[in-house]
Parts: structure tokens; sequence; C-alpha cells
């Protein structure tokens, strides 16, 4: 026995769709690389941890991602200690 099934219309406002589906939270990966951009001198990784306020290992780690994939730049500030990141 087949069954015809008929397709129905669905009128859908907008503001239920949002409802329905809320936006993704932000990786810690786009946190850092939107921090860093929105900077225009740069930033040290202390600046960025007291932004973002998450933990500094995952800082490290996501700054090495952006750096290895050529998004960001590393300079070293006026002492030479400290590394300052920039957007490439």
């Amino acid at each position: 026995m087949v069954v015809k099934r008929r397709t129905v219309k669905i009128k859908v406002n907008e503001n239920d769709i949002k409802r329905m589906y809320p936006p993704k939270p932000k990786t810690v990966k786009e946190l850092v690389f939107d921090t860093i951009c929105e900077s225009e001198n740069g930033l040290t990784p202390a600046e960025i941890q007291l932004r973002i306020k998450r933990n500094p290992r995952r800082i490290r780690e996501h700054t090495h991602d952006l750096k290895v994939a050529g998004r960001i730049v590393e300079e070293k500030c006026r002492c030479g200690h400290s590394p300052v990141y920039r957007r490439a």
C-alpha cells in the first residue's frame, strides 16, 4: 500500500527560527583571533588573557595554531622579552 503525503508549507517567523537555532558560541581560537584583530598595536598574551578571561594554556595553544596558519604574526616588544601578536 502506497501512501502519498502532501507537502505542507509552514510559515515561520524569523524570530522563531532564532529561538530554535541560537548562534553557536565562539571557540577560544576565534576569541583570540578577534581580540588580536581589534587591537591596533597588537597584544601580549597577558593582555589577551585579561580581555577574554580564558586559561593561559589555551591562549598559548591557539596563538601557536594561528601563527602556523599565517593569520597572526609574532613580534618582540621593546625590551625583547614578551611576544606581541598582530594580525598578518
